[in-house]
């Protein structure tokens, strides 16, 4: 980092994670069309798709053709992601906050304090959209019981099996993230107020990993060292509005802290072509020492 430039893992980290999604999704398309091959070879009399089988070899060409070529873009970024997050964690030289736009000024701490304001209400619009997942779900294995409960029903079809699969996924993800997010709801609240008492304050990061959250990307506990000299030991998590990205194994990162106690934000840089900056809930740890 001798020129003052800033090479960013996470931009490899993101595109390794939407490819990886992608071939999932293709992987889902194509062995939707090898089960409608597979019916209609047994003579099936039960129509799986449309009526003609140019429509599931289709589906089953495009969905692998997909899966792979997304699988293999994943795989090449994921290497990308290594190289790049190993050489930043070998680099001595502190990262300048000029380069990052992590330099603390009024006009821009009254925006990112602004910012913060309707985290709140976004977490609780999620939190009724999940909700809604729940009640889907719950609507869903209703009807699938109702179902089966009549005599000439067929139990085996797909169309049963995708409804009940249906609805135990909503339950699910509708229960687990509606949860996260009505708690997200009532905390970034405080969190708000807890900053616009105490300002935002530079500050260096360095983080390390949880021993029971090993992975890239997941929550981590941070030391954080100020310019007169003191450091504050705080640990972070998830949220539903913003995630933690990989700066767990970094050290002194710029960043800016404002609250107290357990309502505390580190706004980390979002990236070096970015002059945003996204906010990470974070806890006092009184007494812990979080050194690596």
């Amino acid at each position: 980092m001798s020129d003052g430039r800033y090479v960013w893992p996470e931009t490899y980290m993101n595109r390794r994670d939407l490819f990886r999604v992608l071939s999932y999704v293709g992987g889902m398309i194509a062995v939707t069309g090898a089960i409608g091959l597979i019916r209609r070879i047994s003579g099936s009399e039960v129509e799986w798709l449309w009526n003609g089988i140019a429509d599931e070899i289709g589906l089953f060409a495009v969905g692998t053709i997909g899966a792979v070529f997304a699988d293999r873009r994943s795989r090449r970024d994921a290497r990308r992601f290594d190289a790049t997050f190993a050489a930043a964690k070998a680099a001595e030289e502190p990262i300048p906050a000029e380069a990052l736009g992590m330099e603390l000024d009024e006009v821009a701490g009254d925006l990112e304090t602004r910012r913060l304001r309707p985290l709140g209400r976004r977490a609780l619009l999620w939190s009724i959209f999940w909700a809604t997942v729940f009640a889907a779900g719950i609507a869903g294995i209703l009807r699938a019981v109702a179902n089966s409960s009549v005599p000439a029903y067929d139990t085996t079809s797909a169309e049963h099996g995708l409804l009940v699969l249906g609805s135990i996924l909503a339950l699910a993800f509708g229960a687990v993230i509606g949860l996260n997010s009505l708690s997200a709801a009532a905390r970034w609240p405080r969190r708000y107020r807890s900053v616009v008492a105490t300002g935002w304050r530079v500050a260096r990061a360095t983080g390390e990993p949880r021993f029971l959250a090993p992975y890239r990307g997941s929550p981590a506990d941070l030391r954080l060292d100020f310019p007169d000299g003191s450091e504050l030991h705080v640990a972070t998590w998830d949220s539903t509005c913003h995630v933690v990205r990989p700066y767990r194994d970094r050290k002194d990162v710029p960043v800016w802290v404002g609250g107290e106690g357990e309502d505390m934000i580190v706004l980390f840089p979002y990236s070096r072509i970015s002059a945003e900056r996204y906010a990470v809930p974070a806890a006092e740890m009184p007494g812990v020492r979080t050194d690596p």
